[in-house]
């Protein structure tokens, strides 16, 4: 199947730049039609993108933009003439999973690692191939550094010695710190005003940890595997592969694009103007249920064949005959018709407060009431069953922004990478840990605590930002312990069995 759908991809009515052979891909990181203060337009391809949010009056033109979507749909399948008319209802059937075949979350750890802490479901992902990887890739990029510069001009390279699997756990944890603690600059995490002051910064001096963080890499530049993406796709493929080793998709999945804050200098940097963020890196995602993240892919510009882009008119079509339907919705300048095709693809348009326009190969044009509040709300069921869908990606989205640990950097792949690394492994982290311990009450940012706690613990530096219990002696004689341990202990074991002899 994979191979049929590589060749649907290829086959679209996407027209890829001939103009340079991949070899010959421009790989820097330096965008020369940069231009922070510049609106979009039409002659640069970084600032075009999808609105999804674009009302236009489309009704007076419906008929000719039905038969020019008919038009379109005939010339990509010649072979079958595709015809349109009223929703009658009779759509594919299709039987999800006949085999009853185990999905969602791997039985595997369903059974073993009930009672386990947060940090067992985030090395689920961050595991010890990971681990190598990284500490492999800084000390090999450091050694690139230092062997091409001359040391009199970068004397804080003198400084460097290789980092180890304990050193590179702090680092990314002081990282994930970083996003709950906000400072207004880096070196004030490392002062010792009592503003400022904390224990965290014992793990790691503040001149190494600034070493490590330029050294910090995740691709070897003297190999070129991935054309543009090479700094940063050997670790997003192998972060993928991880989540999709413990959890196995149902029935419904969603695919949305998201963005990654970037305003530095990028041939692939992208302008979405109904995104928070502006300016950044497109990422295309797959999630599932429960804010789950399968897949993770990054948009390189048109050049890369990595990167396609498909129809509505075309990917309809060939996920029907491959027995998986499609729910989404249109812009209001491309294919609006309310009807159903002989291929079973309908079309409609409904209002709510304002025009929404969707496709779908699952759903006719069925009513149902929705009890919202106090009053009964009628919408399709389409509508209904997209914003469920819909509500997977949103939720993650809502999950990764509480404390991201993304900061300001000139390096893209390094916010790439703590994004997938620290922010989307960390949410499919949570989303296991509540449904296999069952414990729905834990926050994102408890979670992240714990594993932070784990990250930053080093043999010489016992839990580091455990505040422990305040010891506090008291003048009484028959009870030799601190008043803080003989509270605890009264609690627990009650005021007579807890007595020093």
């Amino acid at each position: 199947m994979d191979e049929r759908i590589v060749n649907w991809l290829n086959n679209s009515d996407f027209e890829f730049d001939t103009d340079e052979s991949e070899d010959q891909v421009d790989d820097s990181d330096i965008d020369p039609d940069y231009f922070p203060n510049q609106q979009p337009n039409e002659e640069q391809n970084i600032w075009n993108c999808d609105n999804d949010g674009i009302e236009n009056d489309v009704d007076e033109n419906a008929q000719l933009i039905a038969n020019k979507f008919e038009d379109d749909v005939n010339v990509n399948t010649p072979s079958n003439e595709i015809t349109w008319g009223p929703v009658t209802g009779n759509l594919n059937t299709i039987t999800y999973n006949p085999h009853n075949l185990d999905v969602g979350i791997n039985p595997d750890i369903i059974d073993c690692m009930e009672d386990c802490a947060p940090i067992d479901f985030y090395t689920l992902f961050f595991d010890e191939n990971v681990l190598d990887f990284l500490v492999s890739e800084t000390n090999r990029y450091a050694r690139q550094i230092i062997n091409s510069r001359r040391l009199s001009k970068c004397f804080h390279l003198k400084k460097w010695t290789p980092i180890d699997r304990t050193e590179m756990r702090n680092f990314l944890g002081l990282i994930v710190w970083m996003g709950l603690v906000s400072m207004p600059n880096l070196r004030d995490y490392w002062r010792t005003d009592f503003l400022y002051k904390t224990r965290v910064p014992e793990v790691m001096s503040r001149n190494r940890f600034e070493l490590i963080l330029g050294m910090f890499h995740c691709g070897n530049n003297e190999m070129i595997e991935y054309g543009r993406l090479n700094k940063v796709q050997h670790l997003v493929d192998m972060l993928v592969a991880n989540f999709n080793k413990w959890y196995i998709p149902e029935d419904k999945v969603c695919i949305d694009e998201s963005v990654v804050p970037f305003i530095g200098r990028l041939v692939f940097r992208k302008y979405l103007k109904n995104k928070k963020h502006r300016y950044g890196i497109k990422i295309f995602k797959l999630c599932s249920k429960d804010f789950y993240t399968l897949r993770y892919n990054m948009y390189a510009g048109k050049e890369v064949i990595r990167e396609t882009d498909v129809s509505y008119k075309i990917l309809a079509n060939k996920l029907n005959q491959e027995n998986t339907h499609l729910v989404g919705t249109l812009r209001a300048n491309r294919e609006v018709i309310a009807s159903q095709s002989n291929n079973n693809v309908v079309i409609l348009k409904w209002r709510d407060k304002h025009d929404i326009l969707l496709i779908t190969t699952k759903h006719s044009d069925q009513i149902i009431e929705i009890q919202k509040r106090d009053t009964i709300i009628k919408k399709p069921l389409v509508v209904e069953d997209y914003n469920t869908g819909k509500s997977y990606i949103d939720r993650f989205d809502q999950m990764s922004s509480y404390s991201s640990p993304l900061k300001k950097t000139i390096k893209w792949y390094k916010k790439v990478a703590f994004d997938i690394l620290l922010s989307t492994a960390t949410v499919n982290a949570l989303s296991l840990f509540k449904s296999v311990t069952k414990n729905k009450s834990i926050t994102i940012t408890t979670f992240k605590e714990e594993i932070i706690k784990q990250l930053l613990y080093k043999p010489n530096v016992p839990q580091p930002i455990s505040q422990g219990l305040n010891h506090l002696l008291v003048t009484k004689q028959q009870k030799r312990m601190c008043k803080a341990c003989y509270a605890q202990k009264s609690e627990n074991l009650g005021n007579t069995t807890h007595h020093n002899p």
